[in-house]
């Protein structure tokens, strides 16, 4: 699988951009999805393909900073013991207006301070990795 962080920075605080499947919901994930090898020529070329179907915005994905990848709980398998393995991606956004679609029924940008706290469980160590990444950058 893929997933994507988009962020962006307003007032110098960075915002992440997550969904959830109805708004609602009371946790949020990070958009993603599966890798197709008929589809997709690379997994930066999945996770541009994946958060424009789920979030309407449109990145390069030569444009993708890899952050990490590991197994997590993920919300499709919530009633398996199955894990998926996952490579997160962060992208800055540039443009566009973010729409809920495919998977997700709700999009909103979170405060990357917060992420932890509006996070769904099996995305925790994703956000635990971007944090990491983005505090390495700076």
């Amino acid at each position: 699988m893929v997933d994507m962080a988009l962020i962006r920075t307003v007032r110098g605080a960075t915002q992440v951009l997550l969904g959830k499947r109805n708004a609602s919901d009371a946790y949020a994930r990070f958009p993603g999805g599966f890798f197709d090898p008929e589809q997709d020529a690379s997994y930066e070329g999945a996770a541009a393909r994946e958060l424009l179907e789920e979030t309407s915005v449109r990145v390069d994905p030569s444009a993708a900073a890899y952050v990490g990848s590991r197994t997590v709980d993920d919300w499709r398998y919530a009633d398996s013991k199955d894990r998926i393995a996952t490579i997160l991606f962060v992208f800055k956004y540039r443009g566009g207006t973010p729409a809920a679609a495919d998977d997700l029924g709700h999009v909103a940008w979170y405060p990357l301070a917060s992420i932890r706290d509006v996070i769904w469980k099996g995305h925790l160590p994703l956000a635990q990795m971007l944090i990491t990444h983005l505090a390495k950058k700076k």
